[in-house]
């Protein structure tokens, strides 16, 4: 999902839902193209960059290859912008609206890395080195005192 014209909101709400948001925090590591080269802060607030405008028809031109499902909007000025791309809105909440892409197919989302055994590896295989060692030295350390 992204969001558009949230603000502050946009971060609250990424803390209530588990899917992530495409763009993601600003000092996570920028794996799309469109997004490091844009200059953009958030897609949120793009609304208030230069380019801001043309990084949001971009994206919504490519909603299926990006895997975007949802839209949430909190700018009224913005919901054109969101219906001419293919998004029906599917609920009202006071000043936010949610669309949904009309042909939103499921399935792996690409854009997304695939996390691998390393990954967990490298998680897994410190702490368990850290744990045996100290193991080890509680058992090993009677036997030194005699």
């Amino acid at each position: 999902y992204i969001t558009l014209g949230l603000g502050t909101w946009s971060q609250e709400l990424s803390l209530k839902i588990t899917k992530p948001t495409l763009d993601g925090g600003y000092n996570t590591a920028r794996t799309l193209p469109i997004l490091v080269h844009s200059g953009v802060e958030s897609i949120d607030s793009a609304k208030a960059f230069p380019n801001g405008t043309f990084l949001i028809n971009a994206i919504l031109d490519q909603a299926e290859e990006y895997g975007i499902r949802w839209v949430i909007v909190g700018d009224k000025t913005l919901e054109t912008v969101v219906a001419e791309k293919g998004f029906r809105k599917v609920h009202e909440v006071d000043w936010v609206t949610i669309w949904e892409q009309e042909n939103y197919v499921k399935g792996f989302l690409r854009t997304y890395r695939v996390y691998d055994r390393r990954d967990l590896l490298w998680g897994i295989v410190p702490l368990t080195i850290l744990s045996l060692t100290a193991i080890l030295n509680i058992w090993y350390r009677p036997w030194r005192r005699k």
